[in-house]
């Protein structure tokens, strides 16, 4: 489990359900764990990484892919954490975000944001997909603003990240679907 709060309590949770008609809701099982350097020595055409907080881990436990130029393309869940940046930009990405999700906690206040559509998120929680009303180029200012705008609640998106030897491909398959 990752180092994000409000986990606590839903250990054992799945958005998708048990994988077993056996599953018991109420408990919790401790699941082995590896870096993925470790266990993949192939290329990585796309690589999801949603761990509630504990993406810089992941990150970090492909050091020897990246070296090989083994990973195409990532989606990560993000939350505004420097570090995380930092590494992404470090190994040459280019980023590209996505629309941000808001899960308000008490009274709203979004008036930083162009609310897009109000939903539930898995949990049943309330939620909001939005776009800040304000484009913001630095990556670190990009980073600030999403960790103030935790006074709203808990806030994220997803980063696509492409690496240089894919980007190519990526943007011609972008265009292709445009037209």
């Amino acid at each position: 489990m990752g180092i994000e709060k409000g986990w606590e309590a839903m250990a054992g949770y799945s958005s998708l359900g048990g994988l077993s008609k056996k599953w018991d809701k109420s408990g919790s099982f401790v699941v082995e764990t590896c870096r993925l350097d470790e266990v993949v020595n192939e290329r990585i055409r796309f690589l999801k990484i949603d761990t509630q907080g504990g993406e810089l881990g992941v990150l970090r436990g492909c050091s020897r892919l990246f070296e090989k130029d083994f990973i195409d393309i990532m989606m990560i869940e993000f939350d505004g954490n420097e570090r995380v940046l930092i590494e992404i930009l470090d190994r040459g990405f280019t980023i590209i975000d996505n629309e941000c999700t808001i899960a308000p906690e008490g009274v709203e206040d979004l008036n930083a944001w162009n609310v897009v559509r109000r939903g539930n998120l898995s949990t049943g929680k309330p939620a909001v997909t939005a776009w800040p009303k304000v484009h913001i180029e630095n990556p670190y200012e990009y980073c600030d603003f999403l960790k103030n705008q935790r006074r709203v609640g808990i806030v994220w998106t997803d980063l696509i990240c492409v690496s240089q030897s894919a980007k190519a491909a990526f943007m011609a398959s972008i265009q292709k679907s445009a037209s």
